[in-house]
């Protein structure tokens, strides 16, 4: 997924690719996107995940 030629399937299905030497097929850029990201995380998410998703499906399939 890293390399050249995964960036490059990825870029071509409009995701914004990583490498770049990758040319996307979308017009947004990491750049462009870079100051609306938000930081993961990561151990919130591995000591909520089940309740959450729970709590989505609760929500959402009823």
């Amino acid at each position: 997924m890293l390399s050249k030629d995964g960036q490059q399937v990825l870029a071509d299905w409009y995701h914004i690719p990583i490498n770049p030497d990758v040319e996307s097929k979308t017009l947004l850029t990491l750049k462009s996107v870079k100051s609306h990201a938000v930081d993961l995380d990561i151990d919130w998410v591995n000591e909520n995940y089940d309740r959450v998703r729970k709590e989505w499906n609760r929500k959402i399939n009823n």
